[in-house]
């Protein structure tokens, strides 16, 4: 698989640093100005470069980027470059538009340079300012209100031999917003500096409380130092200190090939857009979307956002879902995690458990607060006894396991104890398991409306994609309803039993409500044709520490086994909450296969092999005694520098007819 020449072999890489939030917009901006050519226009007229797209520059600390992808996306950016004379300053104009706005919208970007020095001892990196703004646009390309979407200043100059970098940076989108605020004074070679450092940004649950933090840093080419302070410029704990040399990886994506090192292709989704701009995701497990959307079945229109294909979005009322019977051993759930709500003592919790051999054992507890688990020393850790009609979830066979039926008869199950479970897909046209004609199935339990147990007689109608009562009734909520149902298990026989029905070897269940999760959201083509998605490809795992690109000797999730989604995109890795930097991260983060990684292998036993394709990088906290000889200066001043509006409007409108001259700083003409 990873011969010479192979997709494995050929797969390409990106890292980036982590560190660098607050200056993202700006190293972003100029990253891209660096690409025109400026220089080389002076007096010339507009003209067109084609530059690294904004959002896609990832820098590393030395300043270049450590991005091995040589098919990069390019967006264009119109640069105007003037100078009266030789006594005047320099004057460069930039417009580019930004595909990425808010809700996906375009967004024009306007900057104004003004260059008053060149690199001289006395000025190391010259004296320039610089204003930005950024204006969402409508779908026919026009501003949509006075008022910029985000707003940008740089300053860059010296002092004394010293390089002074100023920086501001305000965004407000609707309800939230952040605002930035950074200085940098450092030596000639920036490999040394210390700076000041403000940033505030809206916290989604208290959107009237901004997160705010201040700090001051020091560095040089082995550390960087830092010291938060209060809003009297207090310091808040101690300083912190970090390596550069000393990096933990985030891996955020990964590949899956085959032996033959070929890519493992698997349609179980895509990414689309309403459009008003509306992101959402569709797949195999019905539709993702990051706002609501009223979808009109059969009318509303969507894109796909890698190819630009057009599609229609087809709504029903209800999910009809297929469980086919499967079995394993206790032993097959070695450390395995399922989630059961237990009551231990008063406290009544949804706890994570697994079997050791002998006994289901709970090793942790979820946490309310983010839906993290919080794993138990070994002495929290404690027995589980089920009840006949208890079970769990197990997140790896995507299943619930009927748990409390090995229990019955004072049976003491083991490691050879064989039980039945049931996979779960979901119904929709274009599947293998879609059926040819309208099904009939059987119900027998409390029917929605009623509070006795019967069989009830309904009818799949392949038509609408719709449950029917033997009255030709849908079986579904009313516009004004509020909830949901799930009736199951449906079966294809009667069999006014509930227990006979539980054990067939296939049962359906028909759910409905008014949550996204409670309907078949699928897409037809420009012809009618529903769009097939493919489950997930099930992979195992069993997490060895040496497996992991951060190696650590205590690593809690060694031995542990998980189960793994390829979709063809990515491969579902879990995730957890980090509560030292308060955001989530992945749980295990996997090396290649050909580099000290793993072996992945399907229900089948086939082998796959998979490799990492996306990567951030975070220095690591050390002992502040490393750098002792590193000092903060919390002296310095914050940026006096303000976004200058009178500038950005000498810009104007987007040029019309001008020429491309440049693609990525090289010149393509010598006019």
């Amino acid at each position: 698989f990873d011969d010479e020449g192979t997709a494995y072999t050929n797969q390409e890489k990106e890292s980036w640093v982590e560190d660098t939030q607050a200056l993202d917009m700006v190293n972003d901006i100029l990253g891209a100005c660096s690409d025109t050519g400026y220089e080389y226009f002076v007096n010339a007229g507009p003209y067109v470069a084609l530059v690294k797209k904004i959002d896609d520059d990832q820098q590393s600390q030395g300043g270049e980027s450590t991005t091995s992808n040589t098919t990069q996306e390019l967006q264009e950016m119109i640069v105007e470059v003037s100078r009266a004379s030789t006594d005047d300053p320099m004057i460069i104009k930039i417009w580019t538009k930004e595909s990425d706005g808010p809700g996906g919208q375009d967004m024009l970007i306007r900057g104004y340079f003004t260059v008053t020095q060149g690199v001289s001892a006395e000025y190391p990196y010259g004296v320039m300012e610089a204003h930005f703004k950024g204006m969402i646009l409508n779908d026919a390309g026009q501003e949509i209100s006075d008022t910029p979407l985000f707003t940008m200043a740089i300053k860059v100059s010296a002092q004394d031999g010293n390089v002074i970098v100023e920086n501001i940076d305000d965004c407000v989108e609707d309800d939230w917003e952040s605002h930035t605020k950074a200085k940098l004074i450092a030596d000639a070679t920036l490999s040394n500096g210390n700076g000041f450092i403000y940033m505030s940004e809206s916290d989604w649950e208290n959107p009237g409380i901004p997160d705010i933090s201040t700090a001051y840093f020091a560095y040089n080419e082995d550390y960087f130092k830092i010291q938060e302070v209060n809003s009297n410029g207090d310091p808040i704990g101690s300083e912190k200190v970090y390596s550069k040399d000393q990096l933990l990886h985030r891996i955020y994506r990964y590949k899956i090939f085959d032996e033959n090192g070929a890519i493992v292709e698997r349609n179980s989704g895509f990414p689309i857009r309403f459009a008003d701009g509306t992101h959402a995701y569709i797949g195999y497990f019905g539709m993702w979307m990051n706002q609501q959307q009223d979808i009109d079945s059969g009318i509303t229109r969507v894109t796909r956002e890698d190819t630009g294909e057009e599609y229609t979005v087809v709504q029903t009322q209800g999910k009809l879902s297929k469980f086919t019977r499967d079995e394993l051993t206790l032993a097959d759930l070695t450390n395995v995690d399922l989630s059961v709500w237990l009551c231990n003592g008063e406290e009544c919790s949804d706890f994570v458990a697994t079997w050791n051999g002998s006994n289901f054992i709970a090793i942790g507890q979820r946490n309310n607060e983010h839906g993290s688990v919080d794993y138990f020393a070994e002495v929290d850790k404690f027995n589980i006894e089920f009840q006949e009609w208890d079970g769990a979830w197990c997140p790896a066979l995507n299943a619930y396991l009927h748990l409390g039926i090995l229990y019955q008869n004072e049976a003491t199950p083991d490691n050879d104890t064989v039980l039945y479970y049931h996979k779960e897909s979901t119904v929709f046209p274009g599947s293998e398991i879609f059926p040819d004609a309208d099904l009939t199935l059987y119900h027998f339990g409390i029917e929605p409306g009623s509070s006795d147990l019967v069989e009830a007689v309904y009818t799949f109608d392949i038509s609408e994609m719709v449950l029917k009562n033997a009255d030709g009734n849908s079986v579904v909520f009313d516009a004004q309803g509020d909830g949901e149902w799930y009736m199951m298990p449906l079966t294809t026989a009667s069999q006014a039993d509930t227990i006979a029905a539980w054990e067939q070897d296939v049962y359906y269940c028909w759910s409905f409500g008014n949550n996204e999760w409670n309907r078949l959201t699928t897409l037809q083509d420009a012809s009618g044709n529903y769009v097939t998605f493919d489950a997930p490809l099930q992979l195992s795992y069993t997490h060895e520490t040496g497996n992991d690109i951060n190696f650590t000797l205590d690593d809690p999730n060694n031995d542990k086994n998980f189960n793994l989604e390829w979709d063809g995109f990515d491969l579902m890795i879990p995730w957890e909450f980090d509560e030292e930097n308060d955001d989530w991260q992945p749980l295990i983060n996997l090396n290649d296969s050909d580099d000290g990684g793993p072996t992945l292998t399907d229900l089948a036993g086939t082998d796959y092999y998979l490799k990492w394709i996306e990567e951030g990088l975070r220095m690591i906290e050390v002992d502040s005694s490393v750098a002792l000889g590193l000092t903060v200066d919390l002296t310095i001043q914050e940026p006096t520098l303000e976004y200058d509006a009178a500038k950005t409007a000498l810009v104007g409108d987007l040029p019309e007819n001008a020429e491309l001259k440049v693609i990525k700083g090289v010149l393509i003409s010598e006019e």
